[in-house]
């Protein structure tokens, strides 16, 4: 199990950077929110002076009527 979650956290990891939505069906979703500064031309742009703060956010997976999927994980 210890595996497998080290390599689900990689291949995320992966797909955040490359700017993907990351689905995982009846979980959620997790993406990545960057807050920047804006930019009049992009060359001008540089990430480590003008991004100032990113997130790593997640909605939960929800049904067909809109609620909250709910799971309970047990461990043996």
């Amino acid at each position: 199990m210890h595996t497998i979650l080290i390599d689900l956290a990689a291949i995320m990891r992966q797909h955040l950077h490359n700017g993907d939505v990351v689905d995982l069906d009846s979980i959620g979703r997790f993406k990545l929110k960057v807050q920047s500064e804006p930019m009049d031309n992009p060359e001008d742009f540089n990430p480590k002076k003008h991004i100032k703060a990113f997130k790593c956010l997640f909605s939960p997976a929800t049904d067909s009527n809109g609620n909250k999927v709910t799971r309970h994980f047990e461990i043996q």
